[in-house]
């Protein structure tokens, strides 16, 4: 049987190509741990937000991160507008926050949002190399400049109150990522210290091929649906890791390296197929990779989210779309749910009852969308 190739079957509209990296699907079946019991979790969207009306609070270009407030009021990150949109629990628009330039309250590249300390928000600005910090009101309070060396991605605040900031291996002088721990004082953020990650290897990169502007250009990007392993930051306690390969095993570990939890699971493999091909370079607004090709299966898992209680999510691909599998703090299986919407659903953000995400309809417009969970 040969593999499929990675070419789309047709062309997608421009939110298709505004919409972000590639999502590659995965995961498996129970732990090797004893079930908590025959629950049943369900996952229910209840509140979808967008628009295509133009000019409109909710017509979003391009969502870059959903995050929700302690009294559940939706803030969105509008990565082409730049602009973070604020929504109340039923979907109305209450305020938008920031607009484009360098100025106090203003935001260059908004690209993440953070619940900090007091339960403010902490916006990160890529575009002028600072977090931007806003009360629930969406008044501005405050920047904070980023660290020299930081590399920007999964900042999160932990439940110890220091925010967690990863280092650039390029200035360790090392492959391997670190993170800063930092700590919120009277003249700002503070140094605490430095703590290792987990390492994960590389993915095997693929030449791509594309036009823009009338223009064709050649870059290199992980190949898609690859088993390179997923990990995850419990701020405050340690990581949960999904090993890479073929076989359905995620790890709790400490900080200091040692491992608390195993969790294996049998699985059959799921198929890749052009569908899934499809999406995934869509998301990068691109037709073919020149010589590329895929693996027949999907990678056990894509992504891991830990719930304000401490329950593991697990997402993965299963036969006709993709599901949450739960796992108790301990590493007991509770249940496997049915994802609403699938692989084009991109999740930001697991709540206390809900996940909350962000899909587009089949001409390219996006929406905000909240996932009930109904623990039964």
């Amino acid at each position: 049987m040969s593999k499929p190739r990675l070419r789309r079957t047709a062309r997608m509209g421009l939110g298709a190509v505004l919409s972000g990296a590639l999502l590659a699907a995965g995961c498996g079946d129970a732990a090797t741990g004893a079930s908590d019991g025959a629950a049943a979790w369900h996952l229910v969207e209840d509140l979808r937000i967008g628009s295509a009306a133009s000019g409109q609070a909710d017509e979003f270009t391009r969502v870059a991160d959903v995050w929700v407030d302690d009294d559940l009021r939706l803030w969105v990150i509008d990565a082409i507008t730049t602009q973070v949109r604020v929504f109340d629990r039923t979907g109305t628009h209450v305020r938008s926050v920031g607009r484009k330039g360098s100025g106090p309250a203003e935001l260059g590249i908004p690209i993440a949002l953070e619940r900090g300390p007091r339960g403010r928000i902490w916006i990160a600005d890529s575009g002028n190399a600072r977090w931007a910090v806003f009360d629930t009101t969406g008044g501005f309070v405050e920047h904070h400049e980023y660290a020299p060396g930081m590399y920007r991605f999964g900042d999160r605040w932990g439940s110890d109150d220091l925010l967690y900031t990863y280092l650039s291996p390029s200035t360790l002088g090392t492959l391997d990522f670190r993170i800063v721990r930092r700590a919120l004082g009277e003249s700002g953020l503070e140094p605490v210290d430095t703590i290792p990650t987990p390492r994960l290897p590389y993915g095997e990169s693929v030449p791509v091929s594309f036009v823009r502007d009338g223009r064709r250009m050649n870059m290199m990007i992980p190949a898609p649906f690859q088993a390179t392993g997923v990990r995850l930051l419990d701020a405050g306690t340690g990581w949960w890791v999904g090993a890479p390969g073929t076989d359905y095993y995620v790890t709790r570990q400490s900080f200091s390296g040692d491992t608390l939890v195993r969790i294996r699971r049998d699985v059959t493999p799921v198929p890749v197929v052009q569908a899934d091909i499809d999406l995934a370079l869509g998301r990068i607004g691109i037709d073919e990779l020149d010589g590329g090709e895929v693996p027949r299966h999907h990678p056990p898992f894509s992504g891991l989210w830990t719930l304000p209680d401490g329950h593991l999510l697990v997402r993965r691909a299963s036969e006709g779309g993709q599901s949450i599998d739960v796992f108790t703090p301990a590493g007991a299986y509770v249940t496997t749910a049915p994802l609403p919407h699938g692989a084009p659903l991109q999740l930001f953000h697991a709540g206390d009852d809900a996940l909350y995400g962000a899909i587009q309809d089949s001409i390219g417009v996006p929406y905000v969308v909240r996932i009930r969970i109904d623990r039964r």
